[in-house]
């Protein structure tokens, strides 16, 4: 369910305007800072990073603990998988 949902929001947003996808990067920008992330700098993200972070925050499906390791996930940094194993 959850790969069917995030392949549905990639392909929207594959295929979105340069404008939709600009709106999503300042709707990721305003709601980080509530989690803790004031310095990342959301232009530099893939959109595909901005949409799995939008469906983490917007979706109702997962607890604030789980919203927070999909941001770890998402954002990459030491504190991820993809971080501990690169070591970055």
């Amino acid at each position: 369910m959850m790969r069917h949902l995030l392949l549905g929001l990639f392909l929207l947003t594959a295929a979105a305007p340069a404008g939709a996808s600009e709106q999503l990067r300042m709707l990721v920008t305003r709601e980080l800072p509530r989690y803790g992330y004031t310095d990342v700098d959301v232009r530099a993200l893939t959109i595909e990073q901005v949409a799995a972070i939008h469906h983490a925050l917007h979706s109702d499906h997962y607890s604030e603990s789980e919203k927070r390791a999909m941001l770890r996930s998402a954002l990459g940094g030491r504190q991820s998988l993809r971080g501990l194993l690169s070591g970055r």
